[in-house]
């Protein structure tokens, strides 16, 4: 790079006499320029060009010139910075000073002369100064002052306005609106209330005023409400992403808009938009952990993240006044400085030097829809996060102690509505997940509105709320000859990088910049043409998951069906495959892209991806999967059948929601065919068969008491033996649920009834009695019996089961060590043994299985004059190393002893714990858990235990399915 490039100038035209430019310079818009939509597009224009220069050789340049620009947005769109920063620059416009110097650190001696010139100006700033000076004569004048206020306020009695005032007052002028499109009205009983005009998306009020906040909510100033202890803090949070939220206009107004639960929002990583819409609904936890998982998914580094969630919290109208509602935050692991909370536009003050770790405060709210904000930044971003809203039977006494709840019934709700859905969507999205530790994927009905009526619960059906972004944020398709003329500009745009991308490995990176590239995108055609190079791209670098994500973001922009799209790629990759490893891989795409087509209701293209999947697995010669697919095929088929038969009761639930034969019908469907328990249950409480609606409500209850946990079971199995086959089947393993909740708490005949019906219900299977089936795999010698299996004292022995473990699961192994039979006689004697083979000697190691990813958990692996550790294997490419996070030095297995572990895998973690004490754990990607060479199995997704240079009995092998 040349040491005269000068980027200031070649790049936004900023000549060297103006360097080093001021905020408004630098984002090219006039000195103090108030209106903050103007700021905001000229930050997005001089970024969305400096993006473009990231891929030069000065794209170090441009990445801090984004950052600079960045960081002037922030302080422009906050009325209180914004306010501090245009007095130290009249100040410093005439002295010079801090804003002498700029990102590059160095100062221009033309601009110090020219501020000079205008030093007659200084004079009038000496009042200023001094006040500034001395705070203590500051403070004296102010406390004057609000003494003259009130004394005036007290005695002087208020002059009643005329009749002509107060029409003025009642209907202002739109000149008046115009020149003051936020001014605050304090409520009694909570927070003070923009009232701003309405906005354009027909009758929502504009965004609230957001006292700190960016694109958020954008105002001049804020009055302080007493209930939220008078202060208003000055959050810092980056500006990316621009949402907003539709506000009532006063917090007493009536609660008549549909609310869905939980708060809606968007995550920046390294301040870059992740492209997915999150749900967080408040209770929950999530931690930093999870977004960089997040981020990984879709292809971001991780860094610093931002967290922004909108919603509102209803005060329902039976509260005839204002409603105690508390708020509290957990905050762990991080600095509060990256924490706001508003509500109703009015930020809550948090103390920034706070060491705990928990946050309580209260408000008192009227009825109505209250806007809530939190927004959370920071690296690290926090080990743990929640926040908690709930009404309260009494103010707290003080102190950062959470006060007693309202156990009369809540009248608190926090929510969102159809207008905060349509704000937060606004941006490009690639995915809907829910933000907590599972990260589970939603799809767009989870979050979509079915009706103007509709409230949350089983009102909501899935015919009416199926497909995806609402139609008025999706474009037609460009013509042919448009896409074609778009594609080919981006290919002269990025002929080097297209030119560089020959390896498959180049030709996915490439497709992930074009990805994002169309994300930012503003021309329809321009971004249509980046979405399909992408897809295009990763097609050819065989990554289905992003071809999956390019297809969803072609879906969600345009009129088209992204389902033919994945139908295509799947197709095409399976094609494509060649070795053994990639055709792994995509089976468990297939699998879980199917699953997401029926949840979805789109049966007739789960089919196909099944039996795409079948022929997959065929090829493998993997006949236990083969035979998995076809059997969920057929399932599929038979669901799709049962989808069309409660289509009318679907019809009837739009208008008469309560009725209780609609009700049954299509909770029957989502309970006993669909076994979408969690949809179903609302439905099933509202039927009309007395038994399965009382039953139905117990459950919605969720006991925590194991005698009432195994009689929900039982009630649910009672239920099963009245139903068909396949019906008896699905409500049997719901029932195993429940029992699978308390066994362990149970003694005597009910445990043994438990354990009974639970390996019935099919949540429990019998490793050992699949061994002595002969539905194994075997490598070494194993001694094979009905009640029991012995490994042999082997370098490496290896037994594999023929079943495929359920996402979430625990896998229970009972086991004892053997002591070493003698040496075979007329062996050698004072034979040197094998150094390579002491090393891991005593070893017990079980490959576990999460989604598509395959790994292995070693205990009791020996060091010769080191010790005995402990870990997963390789985790970060590490096996036993101390680079490896999961290493730990301890032995698990007591000898000549029965020793009990249990590996506890979730879709987000796994924990294995050696007789009640926990000696692995790990949270993260499973794809940073790799098997070492040499103990991987013939085929991926099965469940194996190997041995090193050790005799183990193993006497209870038991995989339970704690699946919903």
């Amino acid at each position: 790079m040349g040491a005269g490039f000068d980027p200031y100038y070649l790049w936004l035209g900023i000549p060297p006499e103006e360097q080093p430019p001021d905020h408004y310079r630098l984002l090219g818009i006039g000195r103090f320029e108030d209106d903050p939509e103007v700021i905001e597009r000229a930050a997005d224009r001089q970024i969305q060009f400096l993006r473009q220069m990231l891929n030069t050789p000065h794209g170090e340049l441009a990445r801090k010139l984004i950052s600079e620009i960045n960081g002037a947005r922030v302080v422009l769109l906050d009325p209180a910075k914004k306010s501090a920063y245009d007095a130290q620059l009249r100040g410093t416009s005439v002295t010079g000073g801090a804003l002498d110097v700029g990102w590059m650190g160095v100062s221009s001696e033309a601009a110090v002369r020219a501020r000079r010139r205008k030093g007659g100006r200084k004079r009038l700033l000496t009042p200023i100064r001094f006040l500034w000076d001395h705070p203590g004569v500051t403070v004296f004048l102010a406390l004057v002052l609000l003494l003259i206020s009130a004394m005036v306020s007290r005695f002087v009695p208020p002059v009643p306005p005329g009749p002509s005032e107060l029409s003025a007052a009642a209907a202002p002028s739109s000149a008046e609106e115009s020149s003051h499109p936020s001014t605050s009205s304090a409520s009694a009983t909570g927070p003070a209330i923009s009232k701003t005009p309405p906005d354009m998306t027909g009758g929502q009020a504009a965004p609230p005023a957001v006292a700190g906040g960016d694109s958020l909510g954008k105002t001049q100033g804020a009055s302080v409400n007493p209930a939220a202890q008078g202060m208003v803090r000055e959050p810092s949070a980056p500006s990316y992403p621009a949402l907003s939220i539709g506000a009532r206009s006063t917090p007493s107004s009536p609660v008549d808009a549909p609310l869905r639960p939980g708060l809606l929002g968007r995550v920046t990583v390294g301040g870059e938009d992740l492209g997915v819409i999150v749900r967080y609904l408040p209770g929950d936890a999530v931690a930093e952990a999870d977004l960089d998982r997040l981020a990984t998914q879709y292809g971001l580094q991780p860094g610093e993240k931002t967290v922004r969630l909108i919603g509102v919290i209803r005060v329902k109208t039976e509260a005839t006044s204002g409603v105690p509602v508390h708020l509290q935050v957990t905050w762990e692991g991080a600095s509060w400085e990256g924490v706001t909370v508003s509500v109703d536009g009015r930020a809550i003050p948090i103390p920034k030097e706070s060491q705990e770790t928990v946050w309580n405060t209260s408000l008192v709210l009227p009825p109505g829809d209250h806007s809530v904000e939190c927004s959370l930044t920071g690296q690290p971003w926090a080990k743990s996060f929640k926040l908690a809203v709930s009404s309260l039977a009494a103010q707290p006494a003080g102190g950062n102690v959470a006060p007693t709840e309202d156990t009369s019934g809540s009248l608190v709700q926090v929510g969102y509505t159809e207008a905060i859905l349509a704000q937060v969507s606004q941006l490009p999205t690639l995915a809907r997940h829910t933000l907590n530790s599972e990260l589970a994927s939603l799809s767009s009905a989870e979050l979509a509105f079915a009706s103007p009526d509709e409230s949350p619960g089983p009102s909501a059906t899935p015919s009416a709320v199926s497909g995806s972004t609402p139609p008025a944020q999706r474009v037609p398709v460009p013509s042919a000859q448009d896409e074609k003329l778009a594609r080919d500009q981006i290919r002269q745009e990025f002929r080097k990088d297209y030119q560089e991308a020959t390896a498959p490995a180049a030709k996915v990176l490439l497709a992930r910049m074009l990805l994002k590239q169309g994300n930012q995108e503003t021309d329809p055609v321009r971004r249509f043409a980046f979405y399909q190079e992408a897809r295009e791209l990763a097609l050819s670098g065989g990554d289905f998951d992003l071809a999956i994500q390019a297809g969803e973001a072609l879906g969600l922009s345009f009129e088209l069906d992204p389902w033919s799209l994945h139908l295509e790629a799947a197709q095409t990759l399976v094609r494509n495959a060649r070795s053994t490893e990639q055709r792994e891989k995509l089976l468990a795409q297939l699998e879980t892209l199917a699953e997401s087509a029926v949840e979805e209701d789109r049966y007739q293209e789960a089919e196909g991806l099944l039996e795409t999947a079948a022929t997959l697995a065929g090829q493998l010669r993997d006949n236990v999967r083969k035979d998995q697919f076809l059997r969920r095929k057929d399932d599929v088929r038979r669901i799709a059948a049962a989808f069309e038969s409660i289509r009318e009761h679907l019809a009837t639930l739009q208008t008469a929601p309560d009725d209780p034969a609609a009700n049954e019908a299509v909770g029957r469907f989502y309970c006993f065919v669909k076994q979408a328990w969690q949809k179903g249950l609302p439905y099933l409480a509202k039927g009309e068969t007395a038994l399965i609606r009382t039953v139905a409500q117990a459950d919605l209850q969720k006991p925590v008491q194991p005698a009432a946990q195994a009689q929900l079971g039982d009630d649910w199995w009672a239920i099963a033996e009245t139903l068909s086959d396949q019906e008896k089947a699905a409500v049997k393993r719901h029932a195993g649920y429940w029992y699978l909740q308390c066994e362990a708490r149970l003694t005597g005949e009910a445990a043994q009834r438990v354990r009974t019906r639970l390996a019935e219900s099919g949540r429990l299977i019998n490793l050992l009695g699949l061994a002595a089936a002969r539905r194994i795999t075997l490598q070494g010698t194993w001694q094979i019996g009905p009640k029991a299996i012995i490994s042999a004292p082997e370098p490496v022995t290896q037994i594999i089961f023929h079943v495929i473990p359920p996402q979430e699961y625990d896998l229970v192994v009972d086991i004892q060590p053997l002591p070493l039979p003698p040496p075979p006689r007329g062996a050698a004697q004072g034979q040197r043994p094998n150094p390579l083979l002491d090393v891991g000697r005593g070893a017990f190691a079980a490959g576990l299985v999460q989604g598509q990813h395959q790994f292995l958990a070693v205990v009791d692996w020996t060091v010769p004059n080191q010790g005995v550790y402990c870990f997963l294997a390789n985790c970060n490419g590490r096996g036993p190393d101390p680079a490896n996070p999961t290493f730990q030095q301890v032995q698990a297995l007591r000898g000549q002893r029965l020793n009990t572990l249990v590996y506890s895998v979730r879709k987000t973690d796994v924990t294995v714990t050696a007789n009640g004490v926990p000696i692995i754990r790990y949270t993260g990607d499973f794809a940073s858990l790799t098997l070492p060479q040499g103990w991987g199995t013939i085929t991926a997704s099965r469940i194996f235990f190997a041995t090193r240079g050790a005799m183990y009995q193993i006497t209870r092998a038991e995989l339970r399915d704690l699946g919903p």
